[in-house]
């Protein structure tokens, strides 16, 4: 049991280790993708996260009302918000 756990924690880790990057990466086009409430950068980083068909639509709205959230406080948005906000979300 106690290495299964394991296993799963890495990969969890790992997996939000790849999401960071991939936002890092490509955070224009995941921000506008956002906005719109889909797109190919948007999906393949839920996908990264294995984040559930069914959960996806909500995870994007309240990452999305977040974002807006930073936006009217005059924050600036960046890769590690919109990180933070998304491990929030899942």
């Amino acid at each position: 049991l106690h290495t299964a756990y394991r296993r799963q924690r890495q990969m969890c880790i790992r997996d939000r280790a790849t999401a960071a990057v991939f936002i890092q990466n490509n955070f224009n086009n995941i921000i506008e993708e956002t906005s719109q409430g889909s797109g190919a950068h948007l999906t393949a980083m839920l996908d990264i996260l294995e984040v559930n068909e069914a959960a996806r639509a909500d995870v994007v709205t309240a990452v999305r009302a977040e974002m807006a959230l930073s936006v009217a406080a005059n924050e600036a948005t960046s890769p590690e918000a919109f990180y933070n906000a998304v491990v929030a979300n899942i």
